[in-house]
């Protein structure tokens, strides 16, 4: 009888088991069926249509038109191929995690490994593309690989404190955000939004300046005049009067440059008027001066009052009748009627702006070396270099930012953990008794982080507010007279400080909630307060 049923246990797994080989099996043959199909598609699929026959005479007999060949051979199967790999890959990958975690969601993705990898190669596109200007796709391969290593590291370390599976998918999960915030707010803040961007872009859009010299003659200087209207390298240029004056400011004085351009359309291209807030456009004046906003407010200036130049110990107004945007220097923009009207006397437009074609952007110093040849010619001062040249003092600058963002942020940590920690002991009665009531432990610790997520809430908001003042206060304080630091603040900075909060207080969170199993009923109701 026992012999009997042995044989039917035995039957029935064989049984079993070859109705699931015989299901592997058919989904796998499936699965071959269907890729053979969808490579046929790829490869058939496309601007030029090539035909079954001809794909199969060039795959396997190597004969067909040159250019259907290289279709096929150079793009259409190294395309294929590299998806199979790449979704061969995934499919491995997520199947190693599903079966380390127990759990069929767990993927690169959940996890947060394709957010580490993501989080390398942006790093390694910023790092390389400020210091180095150039960055292979093997760069970048090798970078995405180290980024995965280094967040599937992580989650090791965490597999050893944590033994609940749930938990560390969770653990995952707030790695990959971790990433993807660090990514944004690298890419956010690596964009083209500092102040040397925007004067030497958005503000002022001209190449190089060319300083003309004084003993020149007249003939030189035609020459040199009749040079640059008939190179085909430059997109315009604009001849200028650039004049440093000084405008007294109490005991001391600012040194101010007055531009008149000869030419106001062309000014349009060279020069940018606006209003910093409203990013209003302005024309240059025709009565009055556009003055620099940092001018007019270490002059304690407005728009209709009269603005004071020095020149040759002689003191001349006028009106102020724009204050344009401006973060580099002091400058006062007047047409030459005004220059004539305040100075009594025309302009000598004794300078040239040039701007070269998008094309020649490369060549610029080579063809600033060409224009130097000419004797009228001085010399030439370029846009780039002054750019690198404040991108260098602001370095250090940028170097404080970010030792006071990592100090903020790790000083946020420890008062959140302190509070939370400090909250905790003080209630440890209240907690034991909860527990004596019958609540679980997943519920007190709800019923602690509902007040923390209150006060998170709160602290974000009353911390907003706070965050104005002070920024507005420590942009005014490490201000040079010379340069402007932008006043703006970001709707996404405000959001990037409030996920910050949020992850660090999640941390806090669940440390807490292994505190809190912790307690000890008894102890804790024998304790007197």
């Amino acid at each position: 009888m026992q012999n009997k049923e042995t044989k039917q246990e035995q039957l029935s797994f064989h049984t079993e088991n070859f109705r699931k080989r015989s299901r592997y099996i058919f989904v796998f043959v499936c699965m071959i069926a269907a890729f053979f199909v969808i490579t046929v598609l790829n490869i058939n699929t496309g601007n030029v249509h090539i035909s079954v026959p001809k794909i199969l005479r060039i795959l396997f007999l190597h004969d067909g038109e040159a250019v259907e060949y290289s279709i096929i051979w150079k793009i259409r199967l190294p395309r294929i191929l590299m998806a199979a790999l790449l979704g061969g890959a995934l499919s491995l990958s997520g199947f190693l995690l599903q079966t380390f975690f127990s759990n069929p969601i767990a993927g690169p993705f959940v996890l947060g490994i394709s957010s580490g990898a993501k989080m390398a190669v942006a790093l390694t596109m910023i790092v390389f593309l400020k210091y180095v200007g150039h960055f292979s796709s093997y760069t970048l391969v090798v970078a995405a690989f180290i980024g995965s290593l280094i967040s599937t590291g992580f989650i090791l370390l965490m597999s050893k404190k944590i033994h609940h599976m749930a938990s560390l998918l969770v653990g995952g999960i707030m790695i990959g955000y971790i990433c993807s915030a660090i990514t944004d707010f690298v890419v956010t803040f690596a964009d083209d939004s500092d102040i040397v961007n925007l004067q030497y872009t958005d503000l002022q859009h001209y190449d190089a300046m060319i300083i003309s010299d004084d003993d020149a003659t007249d003939a030189e200087k035609k020459e040199l005049q009749s040079y640059l209207e008939q190179n085909e390298d430059l997109d315009h240029y604009t001849n200028i009067q650039l004049t440093k004056l000084t405008a007294p400011n109490g005991k001391s004085a600012l040194s101010v440059y007055v531009y008149v351009p000869e030419n106001l359309e062309k000014f349009k291209k060279d020069v940018t008027l606006q209003n910093r807030v409203t990013k209003q456009s302005y024309e240059l004046p025709e009565e009055g001066a556009a003055v620099s906003e940092k001018t007019a407010t270490l002059l304690d200036l407005k728009v209709g009052d009269e603005l004071t130049l020095k020149k040759d110990d002689k003191e001349y107004k006028v009106k102020i009748s724009v204050i344009t945007e401006n973060y580099a220097g002091h400058y006062a923009y007047m047409s030459p009627q005004v220059y004539e009207e305040t100075f009594g006397e025309k302009p000598d437009y004794s300078d040239i702006v040039f701007t070269v074609k998008d094309k020649y952007k490369d060549q610029l110093e080579e063809i600033g070396q060409k224009i130097m040849e000419s004797p009228a010619v001085l010399s030439i001062s370029y846009t780039s270099s002054t750019v690198d040249m404040v991108e260098r003092m602001l370095s250090t600058l940028g170097s404080v930012i970010v030792v006071l963002i990592v100090s903020a942020g790790m000083l946020a940590f420890v008062v959140l953990y302190n509070l939370n920690n400090i909250n905790i002991t003080e209630r440890q009665r209240e907690l034991a008794t909860l527990k004596v009531l019958g609540f679980f432990d997943m519920e007190v610790s709800q019923y602690v982080l509902r007040e923390n997520i209150l006060l998170t809430i709160a602290g974000i908001l009353a911390g907003s507010g706070v965050g104005i003042l002070l920024h507005r206060y420590i942009i005014m304080t490490i201000e040079v007279d010379a340069v402007m630091f932008g006043r703006n603040i970001r709707p996404v900075s405000f959001l990037y400080c409030a996920a910050l909060t949020c992850i660090f207080s999640v941390i806090v969170n669940i440390s807490m909630h292994n505190k809190l199993k912790k307690i000890d009923m008894v102890e804790s109701l024998k304790s007197v307060e």
